[in-house]
């Protein structure tokens, strides 16, 4: 006899295909992580992932929230490598650090207030510190998801393991939307290449001396 639903009455979306999970050969709420028999993708069966449905506006402030909050990060990160590594002139750039710094900073603090206030999340210490924990992992693996969204997606697509239930539509907003972060991160490595001097080659004898001296 089946048991009982841990969330009675809530649909669960694949986040990566969009597939409805409930409707997945047994598929049970009360696991803790649910792996789409559509894509693979292994999604998160919690409290924290139960959103009541945003509107177009909501949408889209979050969308340019991550959006600024991504680039602010990466870009001070690139400036304070070229600054703090390779002493590049600070005169010239060490404003446009503490700008990139600042706008994700208020990125990041917009996103705790809709949270926690347009959302309703439940406020409390444990969950403050949860989101602010999920908000920087996110922020930091950004350009590495997206590298690997983009060549997930592209493999499914060549070895034709797309079946008739995938949501591609679905797909298309992932791609384009990794597309986009995994651009920005290559220009601003390109930019910093400049700022720093180097070239291709260069990048590789670092890495190759970097491996070695952990060898």
């Amino acid at each position: 006899m089946a048991r009982k639903p841990r969330f009675p009455g809530i649909d669960w979306y694949c986040d990566h295909c969009g597939a409805l999970l409930n409707n997945q050969k047994h598929f049970d709420d009360h696991k803790y992580t649910w792996k789409c028999t559509e894509c693979g993708f292994k999604n998160s069966i919690s409290w924290d992932n139960i959103r009541s449905g945003d509107s177009s506006a909501m949408k889209f402030l979050l969308y340019l929230i991550g959006f600024l909050s991504y680039v602010g990060l990466w870009t001070g990160i690139m400036l304070a490598v070229a600054i703090f590594a390779f002493n590049a002139d600070r005169n010239q750039y060490f404003t446009l650090f503490l700008s990139s710094v600042g706008v994700y900073v208020l990125a990041f603090i917009l996103g705790l207030f809709i949270e926690f206030a347009l959302r309703h999340t439940t406020f409390s210490i444990g969950n403050l510190c949860f989101v602010i924990f999920r908000n920087l992992k996110e922020d930091i693996l950004a350009p590495f998801m997206a590298f690997k969204e983009i060549s997930s997606i592209l493999l499914s697509v060549i070895k034709r393991k797309i079946s008739k239930k995938y949501v591609w539509k679905s797909n298309k907003v992932i791609l384009s939307s990794a597309i986009i972060y995994a651009v920005i991160f290559v220009i601003e490595f390109i930019l910093l290449s400049g700022i720093i001097g180097f070239r291709l080659s260069d990048w590789s004898r670092l890495i190759t001396a970097a491996v070695s001296s952990v060898i």
